[in-house]
């Protein structure tokens, strides 16, 4: 079983995601550059641009504007391609992003009226698809803890100036945490201490 990785925002994927969604309606489909020759039943999916939003403190959320232009030989079948793509940007909630196990979100899909190409010969229209793709914010990385230092208490100290009170007793008002450096030192991961002691 393969396992796809994680892709998200990534904007020449996400034009190929749309641009193989919508190929069963055209002859063609074309990516981001128009051609110089426009021709009836050719589709060009571009992207427009984009708003970044910070939508929590671990993820950004990209709403992304892509202008979808189809062309046909004359007005009403241009408005076909629209009333074709208008059904297909509704039955959809969204697209499963080419090459990643992530998805994009569809929004609206609004069309313009058709209208006729500098050529003079064909007629297009624009629809500007809504879409939004997230992606996991960049964290600040903080270097890792170089390791703790556990120091023992010492014992309280008698009359006589030794440690060690009555029985055994190891707790008292004159005891204390050790000096760094004490040997008795607990060190768990790197000593952190640098030649200090």
């Amino acid at each position: 079983m393969t396992t796809l990785p994680n892709i998200t925002a990534n904007i020449a994927l996400e034009i190929q995601t749309i641009a193989e969604y919508v190929s069963p309606l055209f002859d063609e489909v074309k990516g981001q550059d128009l051609p110089k020759v426009y021709k009836p039943g050719l589709c060009v999916v571009q992207w427009e641009g984009d708003d970044v939003e910070r939508e929590t403190g671990v993820v950004d959320r990209y709403d992304r504007v892509f202008n979808i232009l189809s062309f046909a030989k004359n007005p009403f079948g241009s408005l076909q391609q629209i009333d074709a793509l208008q059904k297909l940007f509704t039955n959809i909630h969204s697209l499963q992003i080419k090459g990643s196990s992530r998805y994009m979100r569809i929004g609206s899909f609004l069309p313009s009226r058709p209208f006729l190409t500098e050529d003079k010969v064909v007629y297009a229209s624009i629809g500007k698809l809504h879409a939004q793709v997230r992606q996991m914010a960049a964290q600040e990385v903080h270097p890792p803890i170089g390791g703790i230092i556990i120091r023992p208490i010492l014992p309280p100290i008698d009359g006589d100036g030794e440690s060690g009170g009555e029985n055994g007793d190891s707790g008292g008002e004159d005891g204390g945490i050790t000096p760094p450096g004490y040997e008795d030192d607990i060190v768990i991961g790197e000593d952190c201490r640098k030649g200090e002691m």
